[in-house]
């Protein structure tokens, strides 16, 4: 059942090169994470809100903002960073997604596909511009996106895993 997770070393030239390009982009991104938000929807909620519940020592409603009535679940992430670290930290759990999504396609493709399908598979989604540029900011995009393709994958494998098994995951 799970014959699509052997030993991840690359073998041929081809796969070295994605390999190469999957590391350089996510050390950029992550680096990029060091550098203070600059995000709109970053500064105006997705780490505002989790600084007032900390400033206020409970998650409440906020008067004059439609987004605190939202969900939050990557935000609570954020607050996590917020208090042990700072904006940096809340930034990595974002890029965290990012590198987790990327692994996931890689992993997903590699399986049903191939290793060539599964690498330049992560490799389109790791390098595409509004995924890339998002990767660094605090927001919730990629958790969203991470957590999509794994229930798409999941419902892929349906047949293979069994209902059972399938619907636990």
């Amino acid at each position: 059942a799970l014959a699509g997770f052997e030993p991840l070393m690359p073998k041929t030239a081809q796969e070295k090169m994605i390999w190469a390009c999957l590391i350089a982009v996510m050390i950029v991104s992550c680096l990029q994470c060091g550098a203070p938000p600059i995000g709109n929807d970053a500064l105006a909620y997705h780490l505002d809100h989790p600084k007032h519940f900390i400033q206020n020592h409970k998650i409440s409603y906020l008067p004059l903002t439609r987004e605190s009535l939202w969900p939050f679940q990557t935000e609570m992430l954020f607050t996590i960073g917020l208090l042990l670290q700072g904006t940096t930290l809340a930034q990595l759990f974002h890029w965290s997604f990012y590198l987790l999504t990327t692994v996931s396609v890689y992993l997903f493709g590699r399986r049903h596909y191939g290793t060539n399908a599964g690498g330049w598979s992560a490799l389109i989604f790791a390098f595409s511009p509004v995924v890339f540029a998002q990767s660094s900011e605090a927001y919730v995009d990629l958790s969203l996106t991470f957590f999509i393709f794994l229930s798409l994958a999941v419902l892929w494998m349906r047949d293979e895993l069994g209902d059972q098994k399938a619907g636990v995951l």
